[in-house]
């Protein structure tokens, strides 16, 4: 199994969400509004926030699964196994899956930022920090076996 360093996750969130973020096919199926990440995204969404409207939550999980994509290397068949990686997900837990391969400090680096430009309210970023990790956990458990 493959473990991502610090310079690793930081260039992928970097590469997927940074000042000039890759437009790729992968990227571009990650943020269908029709597809099935979106689907996918707004349930973990409802299931972890349901008081709250879910499209921002969804989009934290879109941006973990946007980072999780830009890892190397880069697995343009990540999009066909996105039921598959939830499945894992859901068995191991979003923590295990994350711990298992990246460097934790990095994640938390990572997932700070992109909370902290989703919410400017710190007392409703709990939710989001969950889901962007879900997304990330499925970004890395819907690669396919080597």
């Amino acid at each position: 199994m493959r473990e991502y360093d610090a310079d690793e996750i930081r260039e992928a969130f970097d590469t997927s969400l940074g000042e000039r973020p890759v437009d790729d096919l992968v990227s571009r199926r990650l943020r269908d509004p029709n597809g099935l990440a979106t689907s996918l995204a707004l349930e973990l969404a409802r299931g972890v926030a349901p008081e709250e409207e879910p499209t921002v939550g969804a989009s934290a999980v879109v941006c973990g699964l946007l980072v999780g994509s830009r890892l190397p290397p880069q697995e343009p068949g990540l999009v066909h196994h996105l039921v598959d990686g939830l499945s894992t997900v859901r068995s191991f837990g979003r923590h295990a899956v994350i711990a298992r391969q990246c460097d934790l400090a990095a994640v938390a680096e990572v997932e700070t930022a992109v909370v902290g430009a989703l919410e400017p309210r710190p007392e409703r970023r709990g939710s989001l920090l969950v889901l962007f990790e879900l997304g990330l956990a499925l970004g890395l458990a819907a690669r396919p076996a080597a």
